[in-house]
């Protein structure tokens, strides 16, 4: 057992309310980004992108894995709502369309689209996550309620699953960035993150994303920042879209979906 200059017991017993460290024996660190000029996402914390249905969060998660493995980084995501070979045909458009990329994708790109249906994250799996992920640089998951199998609503369950989120993301030096839908829009067209507030309190960074259809643009705007992310491309910023005329080549065109 320890004691400090004013006789405060410390020790490392199996008491888990005892203060183990004091704060002056730990080395400060900044937080470590990644993305920064794209959309930037903290190491070892989780962010969430969050907007209504049809806005483009899987263009955004799918250019961000692609940018990443350009920086030889290792990207996992699980785009639960497609099929791989949809994902696959909207990566190959971002790749050339908007990145103007002649390379072929990278091998360190991994993806588990709809045809693999998403575990539940509970702290019963904990360790499986974590093994699972370990040594990728980035984790995308979409939607989040995919892989939540609790009330949406519920505080104390939303916390649970995303201090899982946490600790994995902590623990394996990991960014994870969970893809969300947000309320229907009221009158006035404001909409917010669905579900218990737990979810947008874990997160250290919120991202709302809308979509300019005129302009042909997607709008980011920080809607919480603990880590001032905001440093590297303000509160808010632009990121171009497919053209219109390229992106609809399907009979989604006919319906009115955007799914870039």
């Amino acid at each position: 057992m320890n004691t400090n200059d004013q006789g405060f017991k410390m020790n490392n017993n199996t008491n888990p309310f005892i203060f183990k460290t004091s704060l002056a024996s730990v080395v400060a660190q900044a937080p470590e980004f990644i993305l920064e000029d794209f959309l930037p996402l903290a190491k070892r914390k989780v962010t969430m992108l969050s907007a209504k249905g049809g806005s483009g969060k899987s263009f955004i998660a799918i250019q961000a894995g692609i940018r990443l493995t350009q920086q030889c980084k290792k990207v996992g995501m699980w785009l639960s709502e497609d099929e791989s070979g949809e994902i696959r045909e909207r990566a190959d458009l971002i790749n050339s369309r908007i990145l103007f990329n002649s390379d072929p994708l990278s091998e360190h790109l991994y993806i588990n689209g709809s045809e693999n249906y998403p575990p539940q994250v509970t702290p019963g799996v904990f360790e499986m996550i974590r093994e699972a992920w370990q040594g990728l640089d980035l984790v995308i998951i979409d939607p989040l309620i995919g892989f939540f199998s609790g009330n949406e609503n519920d505080n104390s369950q939303a916390k649970q699953f995303m201090s899982v989120l946490t600790s994995v993301a902590t623990q394996n030096n990991q960014a994870i960035l969970v893809l969300h839908h947000n309320t229907k829009q009221d009158q006035e067209g404001n909409s917010t993150t669905r579900g218990a507030s737990a979810f947008v309190d874990a997160v250290r960074i919120l991202y709302n994303l809308k979509y300019d259809k005129d302009k042909q643009k997607h709008i980011i705007k920080i809607e919480k920042d603990n880590l001032n992310a905001k440093k590297f491309l303000g509160s808010e910023f632009d990121i171009k879209a497919i053209p219109f005329t390229i992106a609809y080549k399907t009979k989604e065109a006919d319906n009115g979906r955007n799914k870039y």
